[in-house]
């Protein structure tokens, strides 16, 4: 099963989702799932934790947030989960041997289905559950989300490495410009916004990689701290000709020419700043 096959049972439906807050990697698998409900006709109502809520079924993104360096993800969800018929955890990357991930997976309540986005954490969940569960295997929603506004053509390269506990803890190229690290859920739009604006893409960070791979950007995805990204690059990416996949950073086919900062960097910072004001304006920061 599919994520669309099984929101094709809820044609007209309502549904709630349950947002993954974090950075604009998140804001682009939410653009995803929108488009997705929308082609549904899924009528959606987005909670916001802890708003409490009861229903037929509840949606909720995972990303990397199952991992040894990131799993609040589980305790956003828990207090949900006797609350829907239905609890639905989309595609996500899982660590099964994080105690916190490990319990809260056991906690699911029957029904419940978990959709991996890469076959090593499928086989991890699977081998967790048993072959009773529900655990499917399909695409990060990112791959779902209407790119078209953003199909111009880019210069520069843009290297967009991360440097929190994910990371391999590997030298950070100069001119690095952490597009994920320094955006919020909601600036979706500026994340691809500064992918969009470069002709060639080197990351570790997943929704960057695949935003530059639907934009047909050349584009480098590197490894992280665990099997996250080489499982999306061989489910999703390997079959994308503009794509190549390192294990390390020492592998950079393009060395900054120069180092320091692209004059870009500091527009799309002040972009960045100014939403994080209007977010604190509204009452969310």
């Amino acid at each position: 099963m599919t994520v669309r096959q099984l929101l094709a049972g809820y044609r007209g439906s309502r549904v709630h989702v349950l947002p993954n807050p974090g950075n604009g990697g998140d804001g682009l698998i939410q653009l995803g799932l929108r488009r997705l409900c929308a082609e549904f006709d899924l009528r959606v109502c987005e909670l916001y934790s802890p708003q409490s809520a009861r229903g037929e079924l509840l949606l909720a993104p995972g990303a990397g947030n199952l991992s040894a360096a990131y799993h609040s993800v589980a305790e956003r969800i828990d207090p949900y989960l006797n609350s829907f018929r239905t609890v639905c955890i989309l595609p996500t990357s899982v660590q099964t041997d994080v105690p916190a991930v490990q319990r809260f997976l056991r906690h699911l309540p029957h029904g419940a289905h978990v959709f991996c986005r890469e076959t090593v954490s499928l086989a991890q969940v699977r081998a967790l559950l048993g072959d009773a569960a529900s655990v499917h295997l399909d695409h990060d929603l990112a791959f779902e989300a209407d790119l078209r506004p953003w199909a111009r053509p880019g210069y520069g390269t843009l290297y967009a490495f991360r440097s929190d506990p994910e990371s391999l803890d590997e030298p950070i190229p100069p001119g690095n410009f952490d597009v994920s690290g320094i955006t919020g859920e909601w600036m979706a739009e500026l994340l691809l916004d500064v992918v969009a604006s470069h002709a060639v893409v080197h990351t570790d960070r997943a929704h960057v990689a695949i935003a530059a791979a639907l934009l047909g950007r050349d584009t480098h995805l590197y490894a992280t701290s665990y099997h996250k990204m080489r499982g999306i690059h061989e489910h999703s990416l390997a079959g994308y000709a503009n794509v190549q996949f390192h294990e390390r950073h020492g592998t950079l086919a393009h060395p900054v020419a120069g180092g320091g900062d692209d004059p870009r960097h500091a527009v799309w910072r002040r972009r960045a700043a100014a939403l994080m004001g209007v977010r604190a304006a509204e009452g969310f920061a």
